[in-house]
């Protein structure tokens, strides 16, 4: 109770009616106190109540988030690896199958050969994200020598190129066909020049997507 309703019984004391009415009120006051106490605990726990919802469905979303952004990148990974996968076994299987026209000197050269090293090197380059260190350190080893090599065959071929535009009447062929049928021509002689480093880099391949299939057993 509070100091004023203490002074003001104690000083209406010796009037019973008096001071039995100024009890009541002094219930009456309490209780209405209480109820606004317990009107304002109410509301503090309601609102504890919402952000406690509030951190709830947070961390749901959050949750929910980062589950579908690993779902992403694993499914990219995955379809990374097996595309990868894919160009290699094309790229072994068009050596294999490969039968060179002597009479044709355009079908002469397997160019199918050097469409397809060129696919593996682009993918690798675009999905660099995906692949494990060893497999990297494999790739840029082999890349940095054979993107310096095709750089100079190129070069000499643009160096050249008259050679290719007076060759047309003899040949019949345009001096585009020509230039392309050299530039692949050493392109096929670096790979075979280089096929330690290709065959390395084919091994890492094969042993990231078994770590894959390892560890998600697939």
């Amino acid at each position: 109770m509070s100091e004023f309703w203490q002074e003001l019984i104690i000083s209406w004391g010796g009037n019973a009616i008096l001071g039995g009415l100024i009890i009541y009120l002094g219930m009456i006051y309490l209780e209405r106190i209480g109820r606004n106490e317990q009107a304002a605990i109410d509301e503090r726990l309601k609102s504890l109540e919402q952000n406690h919802e509030k951190l709830l469905t947070k961390d749901e979303h959050f949750h929910q988030i980062s589950q579908e952004a690993y779902t992403n990148f694993f499914t990219a990974k995955m379809g990374a690896h097996i595309e990868l996968a894919n160009l290699k076994y094309d790229y072994i299987l068009a050596i294999d199958e490969f039968l060179p026209d002597p009479l044709n000197e355009s079908e002469n050269i397997n160019v199918t050969q050097v469409k397809l090293i060129l696919e593996i090197r682009d993918h690798i380059r675009r999905n660099r994200i995906y692949w494990s260190d060893g497999f990297l350190t494999a790739f840029d080893e082999w890349n940095d020598t054979f993107t310096s090599e095709k750089s100079k065959i190129e070069y000499d071929i643009r160096e050249r190129w008259s050679h290719f535009t007076s060759m047309e009447d003899a040949t019949g062929e345009p001096a585009g066909l020509l230039a392309d049928i050299e530039k692949h021509q050493c392109i096929l002689e670096f790979l075979d020049d280089s096929s330690e480093y290709l065959n390395t880099l084919f091994i890492k391949i094969d042993s990231d997507i078994n770590l894959l299939r390892k560890k998600y057993n697939l």
